[in-house]
């Protein structure tokens, strides 16, 4: 899934978060944060947490970029 790195980081710079602050409301270390927003491999659980945490943080992260939930 090659849209998810950027969007990941694009919704952490809109929320003012560092990979540390993501790494703890996910519960992984900032290093997996990283390696994520690196390219690296990751499984379909792991996105879909990275993907509830923006949601309950009020962004919405997809293939078409970000955007706050309404």
């Amino acid at each position: 899934m090659t849209w998810f790195p950027k969007a990941c980081r694009a919704a952490r710079g809109w929320l003012g978060w560092s990979a540390e602050d993501l790494a703890k409301r996910v519960g992984v270390t900032w290093r997996t944060i990283q390696r994520i927003e690196s390219g690296g491999s990751t499984t379909v659980g792991r996105r879909h947490q990275i993907a509830d945490v923006f949601r309950a943080a009020g962004v919405n992260i997809g293939s078409n970029g970000i955007s706050p939930l309404e």
